[in-house]
């Protein structure tokens, strides 16, 4: 049986609340990430391209994340390798989401954004555009999703 002292109380108070405010943090990150993201819908998807006359899946992950602060790899491979992996079930916002689709390695990225969505520089659409991972295409093309965000605002290290 534990014994409630005055110290104990205020450590677990002081916890519930740093707890409290890194969950409210990392939603409020996740919000800017969307926000930036949806900022570039409609822009051309251009395979190698890095700027607003043409981006393609990777450098569009990138951009947006280099405006909350944190830089990415340039390709969705090594997008692949950066941040801790989630399962399907625990997406959160803000979450990179993989595909193999022309090559046998992770070769799409995109954001995610809740509800099943997600937003990517897609060559199909020819433009920055928002699908469901239920989409058959995407779905069967599925490998994983990564967390790049942790909630005290730090990179997490590279998987093993």
């Amino acid at each position: 049986m534990e014994v409630k002292t005055p110290s104990t109380t205020k450590k677990r108070s002081f916890d519930l609340i740093f707890s409290v405010q890194s969950c409210f943090f990392s939603q409020y990150i996740g919000l800017k990430i969307v926000l930036f993201a949806k900022k570039m819908l409609d822009i051309p998807y251009r395979f190698g391209g890095n700027s607003l006359f043409g981006i393609d899946c990777s450098g569009y992950v990138k951009k947006v994340y280099s405006l909350i602060g944190i830089n990415l790899p340039r390709s969705a491979r090594e997008q692949f390798t950066e941040g801790k992996s989630v399962e399907t079930e625990e997406l959160n916002i803000g979450d990179l989401v993989f595909f193999k689709t022309y090559a046998s390695f992770p070769s799409h990225v995109g954001i995610y954004l809740g509800n099943n969505l997600f937003i990517h520089a897609s060559s199909r659409s020819k433009k920055v555009t928002i699908d469901s991972l239920d989409t058959p295409y995407y779905f069967k093309r599925f490998i994983g999703a990564k967390r790049v965000i942790q909630d005290n605002n730090e990179k997490p290290e590279k998987e093993s």
